[in-house]
């Protein structure tokens, strides 16, 4: 089991397996915070991620769908998927 915090530490939601394969599908995770977490295949679809904090974190594999990053907190350690989709082309750039 896994719970998401926003970055003040209160819950936004708990899944019942790891970040790591994970769906999340139209899921409000503005101001997450998944700084350094491993997100590898992890799907995001149609979610908000503004503000969400993904510094260090490990996307390699994620399925990215209508998610728009542009708005998300990154920085260079920031792993994205080396496979784009049409539907990531503009949430990745």
């Amino acid at each position: 089991m896994e719970t998401i915090r926003d970055r003040d530490g209160n819950e936004i939601l708990t899944i019942d397996k790891e970040l790591m394969f994970a769906v999340f599908d139209c899921v409000d995770l503005s101001n997450a915070d998944f700084n350094g977490k491993c997100l590898r295949y992890t799907q995001f679809f149609n979610c908000n991620v503004k503000d969400a904090d993904f510094r260090g974190a490990d996307l390699l594999g994620a399925t990215i769908v209508w998610t728009d990053f542009r708005e998300a907190i990154t920085d260079k350690k920031t792993l994205f998927p080396t496979v784009v989709t049409k539907h990531q082309v503009h949430a990745l750039s």
